[in-house]
């Protein structure tokens, strides 16, 4: 006989552990399966988010920083400060290490490791899996993995793309009060570049190298990330002696193509089922809005007819306008960023990035920015 489970979870990852806990905190005491391929948690990556709205996560962050600075390609900085809004960062062994005691509370709860799915197939009544030659049916399916990304996306597709070491130093080198959002001093040639830095202590850091460019073009290996943050930091920082704690890397798509949301009782969520705002690659707080939504329909049994919102529609249009002009002219950017951090209040500008904005406040953002490139855009956006 097929094992039967109320709800499976394909990935556990950020939004499949999220969906779980989520579940969880709902009330939720159904029989619920999460699989994933991999053999082991490790401490792969990072999140961060603006906390303007409270998440289930926020506190195992290792750090919320109520200070952050641009910086464009002269140098000069664009700072801000806020006691109300930080930027937080939680490490993936953190959030992973959570997720697995909160699933050791519930024995409904089986989280399958080594499982790679081979099938899954969709029935009026059920969903059936097909996982290591083993089958198992679900009365919903909740799918995470990246393969089931769109295929290659339009014309204003672009990829960010990352890499990042944490590095320790033997002096102090570092500010902890305050982290670098962007910093423009580097070559712009291969499309619009910065480096990103957190400091959590003053001689522990994550400096990352971040592209955003054409989504076919690439070029970027990890030797080419790895000089570049070294070039970085010694001409910029003069910092040569440090020793790299690990290493991250990731690509994340900036696109306007539309992503599955569902295909009956199969529902797509995190970056496969959209969650990834197209405009700046963030992610967390949308995964957590998504499953909070998911959850309240399961406890509430009205999944059959659920359809999400994870913001208000304008944030579509807005984000088609910036990546409308950020494809067309990438080496503005440096500087619009630099104008949006300095003209625009610190509690306007996260409430815009975080998608919690009114109208009355993106007019801030709209007043800061030069308005003949976003006015075409916006007609082109209109135009479809």
């Amino acid at each position: 006989m097929q094992e039967k489970y109320r709800y499976v979870i394909l990935g556990a990852g950020a939004s499949g552990l999220s969906l779980c806990g989520h579940l969880l905190n709902a009330g939720v005491r159904d029989r619920i399966l999460i699989l994933d391929r991999k053999s082991t948690f490790t401490d792969d990556r990072t999140w961060c988010f603006w906390s303007v709205r409270p998440n289930p996560f926020a506190e195992l962050a290792v750090r919320c920083w109520h200070r952050w600075e641009v910086l464009d390609t002269n140098g000069s900085r664009a700072r801000q400060a806020s006691l109300a809004v930080g930027y937080a960062c939680l490490r993936g062994q953190d959030f992973y290490d959570y997720a697995q005691a909160e699933i050791a509370r519930h024995p409904n709860v089986t989280l399958r490791l080594k499982s790679s799915v081979e099938s899954v197939e969709s029935f009026p009544d059920h969903v059936q899996i097909l996982a290591n030659g083993t089958c198992c049916s679900a009365d919903y399916v909740f799918d995470s993995r990246p393969s089931k990304l769109p295929p290659p996306p339009g014309d204003n597709a672009l990829a960010q793309r990352f890499f990042g070491q944490f590095i320790q130093t033997d002096t102090p080198q570092f500010d902890p009060s305050r982290c670098t959002l962007m910093d423009f001093q580097v070559s712009q040639e291969h499309g619009l570049h910065f480096f990103y830095v957190l400091p959590f202590s003053p001689t522990e850091a994550l400096i990352e190298n971040t592209y955003i460019q054409d989504s076919g073009t690439h070029g970027l290996t990890p030797d080419l990330h790895r000089a570049e943050i070294r070039s970085y930091l010694g001409e910029l920082h003069g910092l040569t002696d440090f020793t790299v704690q690990r290493e991250e890397a990731g690509e994340i798509p900036m696109t306007m193509s539309a992503f599955p949301r569902r295909e009956g009782r199969h529902f797509f969520i995190g970056t496969a089922g959209g969650c990834t705002r197209p405009s700046s690659g963030y992610t967390f707080q949308r995964i957590q809005e998504q499953c909070r939504q998911i959850a309240e329909a399961a406890q509430a049994a009205t999944l059959d007819t659920f359809h999400e919102q994870l913001a208000p529609a304008r944030y579509r249009f807005f984000d088609g306008v910036f990546l409308r002009v950020l494809r067309d002219d990438p080496g503005a950017f440096p500087g619009y960023f630099y104008q949006l951090f300095s003209r625009v209040s610190p509690g306007a500008l996260t409430a815009f990035l975080s998608e919690t904005s009114t109208w009355r406040s993106d007019l801030q953002i709209m007043r800061s920015l030069p308005l003949g490139p976003f006015l075409r855009a916006a007609l082109k956006s209109m135009r479809g």
